[in-house]
């Protein structure tokens, strides 16, 4: 997934919790699955990307890790990138870039 192939996944259909102030999450394939999986060792956070592959929200999700995340201390699979991937990624994308990115597709989900 490069920045250049993103695209606006279909609206949600779930209803939006009012204190969630990511409503994209609703759409997210990880809902409900266990946080360690996206946290823990190398091989289940392969398993985790796996998961990621399918979700109509991954995009926005790394959108969110690059936007926010601390460059110094990256963890965990997000949008189906692994901590390094979204190094490399970050080289190629100012965190000003992934934050005007996650501005557009927050106020889509928003709208």
């Amino acid at each position: 997934m490069t920045p250049a192939s993103a695209t606006i996944p279909a609206r949600p259909n779930a209803p939006l919790h009012p204190h969630n102030p990511q409503p994209w999450r609703h759409s997210a394939a990880c809902r409900g699955l266990n946080p360690a999986l996206f946290f823990g060792s190398i091989h289940q956070m392969r398993r985790a990307q796996a998961v990621c592959a399918g979700c109509p929200v991954a995009e926005v999700c790394l959108w969110t890790a690059m936007a926010t995340e601390d460059e110094l201390y990256r963890h965990g699979c997000f949008g189906g990138l692994l901590p390094e991937q979204r190094h490399q990624l970050a080289a190629l994308c100012s965190p000003q870039r992934a934050a005007e990115l996650l501005a557009l597709e927050t106020a889509w989900w928003a709208s």
